[in-house]
């Protein structure tokens, strides 16, 4: 361990040591360091010279080193005279040079020689020799702890065995007046039977003495793995609490395989924990099971008093935790201690084990964890006990593998998980059997629990029917449950009606959905706690999602606000705490949505740029998880489009766009069996060919097109049976399309139109419940009948337009305040003014035209696509005052032409510059010999900066 001194006045060696870390004083100054030091996670760094091996020091012959440390060298050596090999701790010359530096290598052995444990590394001898101090320790020939963390990354039931032993030993210490103040890995040795015994007890302070000689303002510890008092310099602070929060990062080291908390260099290690709290170790190792965790964070609280009491509390839980018994880290409810009690019971762990293994592995592994099992039942309880833990932690990794891990909701793995989840109902069907039996409420409890979670997983892997069948039955059991016995009991049941009420709703059952909802949220609200909020948010956004296909929108934007309002504040009552803000930025992403459909684009982008901050600062924080990259570049690209389309800011939009593309390439070059990101890369092509096609950017709108063809391709070829991949192809055939039809290509564009139609149409019939494949269909049937228009063969796409405009009008009927409807039913109309006037009936295109100009009477402002249909229903309208038989008078004109040419010169203020697309509009024929429609024109020509190079 490092002791922070003056610099050395020499100079070169204090410039050696800034490669250095471990000692920096709180004031900012480089330390005196040996330059053999530490760097922030222990890890050892440039050293001077070793000694030659076989060289006498004393009374002892040096051999090889062992490594190297703040104060010096230590190697292993023999005693000459009782030929003993020791560990032999040899101190750097130029550290005892002082009273200071002599008096803390007394404390070392003075802390060592009043220990005596089995797990603490023991002392021969303390001496001086040669002008250098010496401490002969055990030889502990199995390395150090942070030389084997990778081995319990598997196996946190060994993690926490061994730091159970560490805290008892360290209680030990603390029994006999003495702290450590640097424990980590690198100072937990472990023999060849695999013990551990605490070392290095060179930062040791006797706390019932005032020998312990703390310099004043200097950091004493290795960065990583101090206590938040000891990074901020407060030595009187340290107490027995920060070693436990230092066996807290041994434990966290082990099961994560990292440290708690790190940073780019020693100061930002510091900060980090001083100010960040640490992840849960299970966000780095899905196999740490919940109570690990809530044991590992405990210690690391950065409140010393909402630490372990003591380190034998902290083993104390820990040999809970191996034992099946409930923690006292955190409340347990009837559910859990009577699932807990089924563990403890061998009959029970023998069925389980081979069960639930069968969700694992198939027949084979039943066959033989149940071998195993029989044969564990004749020999001991304990190995019996054990099987099943193992047992339960490899499911318990299994569920948080399917729930977590991108690859395992892929399309290609829909039979294994079917196979997995029959092998889990059959275990919970017998579990029932056994179970029904029993008149007492915690075997039920423990039962709904299981199908509770059952279902969920099954939610998660996309077969909503049986997931609801699963949640049904928890809900059944958890209404017949006696109120009272548990605390929890509310909130379970809230939960199971949320659940119910949402799959309900997915398969097309509704019904009884609402008031399960309300129930649910009433449960909630009179609960207490950071739990029932979230149920309460939870119920209050799946209320906001059924009132939406309902009409009900000013229900939803309510329940959605609410819902908000205790996402925001839970969040900010714990900033750490991943999970809420996760939640808090899906429920803004979702309400932003809502807001841009009823015609609310700037809500909609406020919401959409909070949520995009919350996923940036959760995916900088973790910069594995591949779920907040993903989630962050589907917010942009919704952000995109919103700019582009309904903010009239298309330039804008494209870096937002361009930052999602390159986001979700990144994910696919790094993990390309991925599945997910490529629909969010087709969206993103979609949006930027408009943002392209509304700049005049003709090439680009292209090329983005083609990008958009090739990423449903993919899509296809990978999963040929799921209608949203054939909606991109659509997509894409629909945006070289365009840029055909627009360049007088009009033959070639139509078979593209009408592929498109076609699978836009099957998309939309196979999720009637989304309105935007039905929007989607809408336009590609407008597009058939006017390239068919174009092609001479109005009397064919007369059919084709009067169909598009009167799903459209379905829709006004159903939802006329969602902002899209207007929209697709005035471009449909205007649409089939234009046909009918080609087929000669211009009576009856009047009569669509004022329909079109009507519907679209006040278009949002901010909305290119609106804006243009109402100046195209106009100009249509205006061209009809000129034609015998229309029944437009003819002093309708020159209003309608007017009104026509100041919702485009709208349209030019809104970015649209693509004049391609005017010129061949059809509808704007009656406008061209009109001077202010030429100035639209022009002005669209002239580049926004014509000094740009």
């Amino acid at each position: 361990m490092d002791e922070p001194t003056e610099p050395d006045p020499g100079g070169a060696r204090a410039a050696k040591t800034r490669i250095s870390f471990d000692g920096w004083p709180v004031d900012g100054r480089i330390s005196r360091v040996l330059s053999g030091g530490l760097d922030a996670t222990g890890a050892f760094t440039t050293a001077e010279p070793a000694a030659p091996a076989g060289e006498r020091f004393g009374d002892y012959e040096l051999g090889r080193e062992l490594g190297r440390g703040g104060m010096g060298v230590v190697y292993e050596a023999r005693h000459v005279g009782l030929n003993r090999s020791v560990a032999l701790k040899v101190v750097d010359s130029g550290l005892l040079a002082g009273a200071a530096e002599i008096q803390r290598f007394r404390i070392e052995a003075a802390a060592l020689a009043r220990l005596d444990h089995p797990r603490i590394v023991p002392i021969y001898e303390a001496g001086e020799a040669d002008g250098r101090g010496y401490l002969a320790m055990r030889l502990v020939a199995g390395g150090n702890l942070a030389d084997r963390l990778a081995r319990y990354l598997g196996d946190p039931r060994a993690a926490a065995e061994l730091a159970a032993e560490v805290a008892e030993a360290v209680h030990h210490a603390h029994s006999r007046g003495v702290l450590h103040r640097d424990l980590k890995p690198a100072n937990i040795l472990v023999d060849d039977d695999g013990l551990p015994l605490v070392s290095d007890f060179g930062l040791a302070k006797q706390f019932d003495d005032d020998s312990a000689m703390t310099i004043s303002g200097a950091l004493l510890g290795t960065p990583a793995f101090m206590s938040p008092e000891q990074a901020a310099g407060r030595s009187a602070a340290i107490t027995t609490a920060t070693d436990v929060y230092g066996l807290g990062t041994i434990l966290y080291s082990m099961l994560a395989g990292r440290p708690p908390l790190l940073g780019g260099d020693v100061m930002e290690v510091l900060d980090a924990v001083r100010l960040r709290e640490p992840e849960r170790p299970s966000r780095h190792n899905r196999v740490v099971p919940r109570d690990l965790d809530t044991i590992a964070l405990k210690c690391l609280e950065k409140d010393p008093r909402r630490r372990y009491a003591t380190a034998h509390a902290l083993a104390a839980d820990l040999r809970a935790w191996l034992g099946s018994r409930p923690i006292a880290a955190r409340r347990v409810g009837a559910a859990e201690r009577a699932w807990l009690w089924c563990r403890r019971r061998p009959a029970v762990a023998a069925l389980a084990a081979a069960a639930m293994l069968a969700t694992v592995g198939g027949a084979t592994a039943v066959m033989l964890v149940q071998a195993r099992a029989n044969a564990g039942l004749r020999e001991s309880n304990a190995r019996e006990r054990r099987q099943f833990d193992l047992a339960m932690d490899a499911v318990g990794a299994l569920r948080r593998k399917v729930a977590d891990e991108p690859l395992l909701k892929e399309s290609q793995f829909a039979p294994l998980r079917a196979g997995l989840l029959r092998e889990a109902a059959d275990f919970y069907a017998r579990l029932e059997g056994m179970l029904r039996g029993r008149d007492d409420s915690g075997s039920l409890a423990a039962l709904a629990g299981a199908y509770y979670e059952l279902g969920d997983l099954t939610e998660q892997t996309g077969s909503k029917d049986e997931a609801l069948a699963f949640h049904e039955k928890a809900l059944k059991i958890r209404r017949e449950l006696p109120r009272g016995g548990d605390e929890d009991g509310p909130l379970d049941l809230a939960r199971s009606l949320v659940a119910t009420a949402r799959l309900g709703a997915a398969v097309g059952d509704a019904g009884r959905s609402d008031a399960r909802l309300r129930e649910a949220a009433r449960l909630a609200s009179g609960a207490t706690g950071g739990a029932a909020a979230d149920v309460q948010a939870e119920a209050l956004e799946e209320i906001a999602e059924l009132g939406i296909p309902a009409a009900r929108l000013d229900e939803a934007r309510a329940a959605y606000g609410e819902a908000l309002a205790i996402r925001r504040r839970a969040a900010e009552a714990a900033p750490g705490a991943v999970g809420l803000r996760e939640r808090l930025a899906s429920l803004a992403t979702s309400y932003g949505e809502f807001e841009l459909l009823a015609g609310r684009p700037a809500d909609a982008a406020a919401l959409f740029d909070e949520a995009e901050t919350v996923l940036g600062t959760l995916a900088r924080s973790n910069p594995d998880d591949v779920g907040f990259r993903t989630a962050r570049a589907g917010v942009l690209i919704k952000r995109g489009a919103l700019s582009g389309q309904f903010l009239g800011r298309p330039r804008e939009s494209l870096p937002s766009l361009m930052e999602a593309r390159r986001l979700l390439s990144g994910l696919l070059a790094e993990r390309p069996a991925l599945v997910a990101p490529r629909p969010m890369l087709a969206d993103c092509d979609s949006w930027r060919f408009l943002a392209c096609w509304n700049l005049g950017r003709m090439d680009d709108a292209l090329a983005a097109a083609d990008d958009l063809a090739a990423t449903a391709a993919e899509l296809i070829r990978i999963d040929p049976r799921t209608a949203v991949h054939r909606s991109h192809e659509a997509a894409g055939l629909t945006g070289r399309a365009l840029v055909l039809s627009r360049t007088g290509r009009n033959a070639e564009a139509l078979p593209l139109f009408e592929r498109a139609a076609r699978e836009f149409e099957a998309v939309a019939d196979a999720a009637p419940s989304l309105p935007g494949y039905r929007f989607m269909n809408i336009s590609a049937l407008v597009n058939v009948a006017n390239e068919l228009r174009l092609l001479g063969r109005p009397r064919e796409a007369l059919p084709v337009c009067e169909r598009a405009a009167a799903v459209a009008g379905d829709f006004l009927d159903d939802r006329g305040s969602l902002l899209l409807v207007p929209m697709h039913l005035g471009e449909s109309l205007r649409q089939l003014a234009e046909v009918r006037l080609a087929c000669g009936d211009p009576a009856a295109a009047a009569e669509s035209a004022r329909r079109a100009v009507e519907i679209l009477s006040e278009p949002p402002p901010q909305v290119v696509q609106a804006c243009y249909e109402r100046a195209a229903a106009l100009a249509v309208l205006a061209g009809l005052a000129r034609t015998p038989g229309s029944g437009v008078a003819p002093e309708e004109g020159p209003p309608a032409a007017l009104a026509a040419v100041a919702m485009l010169r709208r349209v030019y203020d809104l970015g649209f510059r693509n004049t391609s697309a005017l010129r061949s509009e059809t509808a704007f024929a009656p406008l061209r010999d009109r001077p202010d429609y030429r100035a639209i024109l022009a002005d669209m020509e002239f580049p926004d900066d014509p000094f740009a190079p």
